[in-house]
């Protein structure tokens, strides 16, 4: 019988059983139970964790309390499974078993219970950790250019510009 992920992490997983279902308070939800195959190590390396035998279930909350689709969620479906977008009912029927998506996982409490939650699905070709890139160098220079003078007055080399103390603007 599997068990559930019982720590932190990022995972590739491929879907086992899904559906399109509701919250207690009547919000469209999909609920997604995940088979997973592979541990992120860190640097590029994924190890396979298939003879340990674990799941993880998911649920993505497709609208939120104040009616409005969430779109968050939607977005990351569209990109993970290859959904359309266009119709719950294909979502909820789609053939997904196939797909292999990665999975971010973190401890939450919820209502007094400490569980582990789904907190990201993103498509198989997303890094782990690639999530902040930075601008490119011709966009530092370009910033650098526009706020030279507020950054050098705020480290105090205001004197360094030739501006005079009543334009410095404290």
């Amino acid at each position: 019988m599997p068990r559930q992920i019982d720590e932190p992490g990022s995972w590739r997983a491929m879907p086992v059983d899904w559906a399109v279902t509701e919250t207690k308070t009547h919000l469209l939800q999909f609920f997604m139970r995940f088979r997973i195959i592979e541990a992120w190590q860190g640097k590029g390396e994924w190890e396979n964790v298939e003879a340990h035998d674990l799941e993880q279930v998911a649920y993505f909350n497709l609208e939120k309390k104040n009616g409005t689709l969430n779109e968050t969620n939607i977005q990351a479906l569209k990109k993970a499974l290859g959904w359309n977008g266009l119709s719950f009912g294909e979502l909820s029927d789609g053939a997904w078993q196939d797909c292999v998506v990665i999975i971010e996982t973190d401890w939450e409490e919820y209502q007094g219970r400490r569980r582990m939650k789904v907190k990201w699905l993103n498509p198989l070709d997303w890094e782990p950790g690639a999530g902040v890139k930075p601008i490119v160098k011709s966009k530092l220079e370009q910033a650098d250019e526009r706020f030279r003078a507020g950054l050098r007055a705020l480290a105090g080399q205001a004197e360094d510009l030739d501006i005079p103390e009543d334009d410095i603007p404290f």
